[in-house]
């Protein structure tokens, strides 16, 4: 695995899916941003409701302009919370497309403090981790216990 890879690059790998967040856990989240910085919050709003969002989709609906930055915002309190924004390019022969999220922290990642140290946690496990997540969610899938 390359130890340059950065936390995006792991979503597909460790089979993780953004998810939509309930009312409680809405509002806790965005009481936790800033209100300062109202494009954060716009961002985990439409996000919670509305994961695997288009950049497209994102711009249209939000007005957010500079959706890195909102998301850099948003970042630290979100992990806090447990949870982290990630984006992912779907490059394939009929998509070309990047999709955010929210997406939930892995039990096994709990004691990591920042998305940056989520994904040199990802890259220090490696390919261990990759298949034994697979592993994990194949036995779940089955009915069996992890």
């Amino acid at each position: 695995m390359n130890p340059l890879k950065s936390l995006d690059d792991y979503l597909d790998e460790l089979e993780l899916s953004p998810i939509k967040l309930n009312e409680l856990e809405q509002r806790a989240l965005l009481n936790s941003i800033p209100s300062t910085n109202p494009s954060a919050k716009r961002l985990v709003k439409f996000l919670a409701n509305n994961p695997d969002s288009t950049v497209a989709k994102l711009h249209g609906q939000t007005g957010i302009l500079n959706l890195m930055e909102a998301m850099q915002v948003a970042s630290q309190p979100l992990f806090k919370k447990g949870y982290f924004i990630s984006h992912r390019l779907v490059d394939d022969e009929l998509d070309h497309t990047e999709y955010w999220g929210i997406y939930q922290i892995p039990h096994h990642a709990k004691h990591c403090n920042d998305p940056e140290e989520l994904g040199e946690y990802f890259s220090s496990l490696g390919d261990e981790l990759i298949r034994a997540s697979k592993d994990i969610r194949k036995g779940l899938e089955a009915g069996g216990e992890a």
